[in-house]
């Protein structure tokens, strides 16, 4: 969900290490797309694809 990853977010702002996602897909809640802004600050080019799957029925 998007507020799950809103915590990874933050956990990653107090770490040093970089992530090795591959992929994150976001359902059960709305995606605000700027919740997405601290994200893509830190990981230029990770090449993490982000997938929204909320409301696509």
């Amino acid at each position: 969900t998007p507020s799950a990853f809103r915590q990874l977010i933050a956990a990653q702002g107090k770490s040093e290490r970089a992530h090795s996602l591959r992929q994150v897909i976001f359902g059960g809640e709305a995606l605000e797309t700027a919740m997405l802004k601290p994200w893509y600050a830190r990981n230029v080019n990770t090449g993490t694809q982000l997938v929204n799957m909320y409301g696509i029925t």
